[in-house]
Order: C-alpha cells, then sequence, then structure tokens
C-alpha cells in the first residue's frame, strides 16, 4: 500500500452557517518526502485549506488524516511535533532577538515554562545557518525587513524539526536573490526526510518548486497531478480567468498572458 503522510477525505468547511463553501468536497493524497503546492487566484481557499491542514479549522463535513490517523485523535503538543507553519507575516509584539524567536520552534519539545537548553539553541542556530542569516542572530526581529523576516519564519520552522512543513505564499516577500534561496531551501529540507505542502498564486513558482500540484478554483480542486498535467493552457486560463500559455524554456515551464485578441502562438 502506498504511504500517505496526510489525506483530505471529502472536506467540506464554510465559516458560518449563512456563507457560502470555502472549501467544497477536497479530496487528496500526499506522499513523504514530496513537494506539493496549492496553486489558485486569490480568494480560491488555498489558506484555509492550509489552516484546515493544520486543525486550525474544523471541517463541516469529512476528515483529515495525518499519518493515516484523524487530526482531532492529535493532542496539540503533538500536531505541534508534526506539522509546522510559515505564515505570509506575522505581527511580533516583543523585542525578541532572532535567536530568541527560532528558538520558539522548540517549544513542542519542552515542558510548561521550561527554558530552552544547550540542545534547542544548537537546533536553532543550525535552523539559522541553514537559511544563511546566523550572522543576525543578535539583532531584534523587530528591525529587520519584510525578506529577513520571512527567513526567519522559515528557521523557525526548522528548528521545530517537524515532518510537515507548511508555507503560506512562501514567495511574497522575497526578492529575486532570496527567492532563489528558498526554492534551495525547500528541495534541501525535502532531501533532509521532511514533506512540503505550499500555497501560491504563482504558477511560475509552482513549476519550479513543486512535484505535485492542487489547482484550486473557488474552494474546489479543479486538477490535482504532477506539473505536466496540471499546467496546461487550458487549465490555468479557465482558472485564472485570462488567456494564459505555458512555454517550454530550457527544460522548465514558463507561464505568461498573452494580449487579448493575440493568439496563444505569438510571440509574448
Amino acid at each position: 500500500m502506498r504511504e500517505v503522510i496526510l489525506s483530505f477525505k471529502n472536506i467540506t468547511f464554510a465559516y458560518s452557517e449563512r456563507g457560502g463553501r470555502v472549501l467544497d468536497d477536497i479530496n487528496f493524497e500526499i506522499t513523504p518526502q514530496s513537494i506539493t503546492a496549492i496553486l489558485g487566484p486569490n480568494g480560491a481557499g488555498k489558506t484555509t485549506l492550509l489552516h484546515t491542514a493544520l486543525g486550525w479549522h474544523r471541517p463541516d463535513r469529512g476528515t483529515v488524516y495525518l499519518e493515516g490517523k484523524p487530526l482531532d485523535h492529535y493532542t496539540r503538543r503533538e500536531l505541534g511535533s508534526l506539522m509546522s507553519l510559515v505564515p505570509q507575516s506575522e505581527h511580533i509584539p516583543f523585542e525578541y532577538s532572532i535567536l530568541e524567536y527560532v528558538l520558539l520552534g522548540r517549544t513542542p519539545y519542552l515542558k510548561p515554562l521550561e527554558i530552552p537548553g544547550e540542545k534547542d539553541r544548537e537546533i536553532a542556530l543550525e535552523a539559522l545557518e541553514t537559511v544563511g542569516i546566523k550572522k543576525l542572530k543578535d539583532r531584534s526581529v523587530t528591525a529587520l525587513s519584510g525578506g529577513e523576516l520571512q527567513l526567519v519564519l522559515i528557521a523557525r520552522s526548522l528548528a521545530q524539526q517537524s515532518k510537515l512543513l507548511l508555507l503560506d505564499e512562501p514567495s511574497s516577500h522575497l526578492d529575486l536573490s532570496n527567492k532563489s534561496r528558498l526554492l534551495s531551501l525547500i528541495r534541501h529540507v525535502v532531501d533532509s526526510g521532511v514533506t512540503v505542502l505550499f500555497t501560491t498564486h504563482d504558477p511560475g513558482l509552482a513549476a519550479v518548486a513543486a512535484d505535485k500540484i492542487i489547482l484550486l478554483s473557488y474552494g474546489k480542486i479543479a486538477r490535482f497531478g504532477s506539473v505536466s498535467e496540471v499546467l496546461t493552457d487550458d487549465y490555468l486560463s479557465e482558472v485564472y480567468c485570462i488567456p494564459l500559455k505555458v512555454y517550454q524554456v530550457d527544460g522548465q515551464r514558463v507561464v505568461l498572458g498573452y494580449r487579448q485578441g493575440a493568439t496563444p502562438n505569438d510571440n509574448p
């Protein structure tokens, strides 16, 4: 039987009885040490799906399974050691140093009020080394740029040493150099045994980073499969409601729009 780390079975969710369904009969399975992108335009339900995977939203119908066990059978501490989240942004009310903030990722392994020990500090420093900002460890997190803070959030999740890493629009605050670093980081953590699930509205990022893509449209899965199966002119144009064309450039898929009245075969 094929091993599965995360699965959604007939998941339906709405924020209120009067509101429409944000997730509608969602079904998929994710295998260990894979990279899956949740791709779709703004408002498609990507972040809601991610938060449902974390157990922050209880489905109206269906079950989320983590390593074959229903999500609600785990304690919050157990979930914290199995899954970690890199949010789009985070408000930090205190003057933590970067190292202190990354050490928060060790919380699932500490007793209440327990202070992180030397082993925890070593793990946090290694996480900062991995994302390339160890030299900033004593700087205040409130003094960071958006891109630097994003790398700190990733380091905190790496320090958590979870099996499943979830990232919500991870490239939204990154410049081209740090986007390249992000792609290397994602592949690095997967090579070390971690499974990655991330949201993005950018088909180009999904094309270069993911093994599988969940194409989401108005809370429904429009398509789920490999990059070649999902990133097609027709599927993307339908979901994004604009004409899009997928080109092959040096072995990579590149997604571009084309002007109204032009044909997909015209030069972009």
